[in-house]
C-alpha cells in the first residue's frame, strides 16, 4: 500500500544542524521519494531514510555532513 509520494528537484539544502532530508512512513505503507539535482552540503545527515522509504537519488551531491552522508533504517535506496 502506498501512502504518499515526494518528489524534490533541483533544490539545494545546506549549512543547517539538522538532517537535509529524512523520509520514514508513520503509519503502515510505503513513501515513493524521488531526489533528482539535490545537493546537501554541511549538515548533521544528509538524506536520512527509515521504515517505510523508498527512495531514488539521482544527479545529486551530498557531501561534508558531520554524521552521515546518507543514512539508512528500515528503508532502502536505488542511487
Amino acid at each position: 500500500m502506498e501512502t504518499g509520494t515526494l518528489n524534490v528537484v533541483n533544490t539545494t539544502v545546506r549549512d543547517m544542524g539538522g538532517s537535509g532530508f529524512t523520509i520514514a512512513s508513520a503509519a503502515a505503507g510505503l513513501i515513493k521519494a524521488t531526489l533528482s539535482n539535490v545537493k546537501v552540503i554541511n549538515a548533521t545527515s544528509g538524506i536520512g531514510m527509515g521504515a517505510g522509504a523508498a527512495v531514488h537519488l539521482s544527479n545529486s551531491v551530498v557531501s561534508s555532513n558531520s554524521v552521515a552522508g546518507i543514512a539508512i533504517s528500515g528503508g532502502g535506496i536505488n542511487i
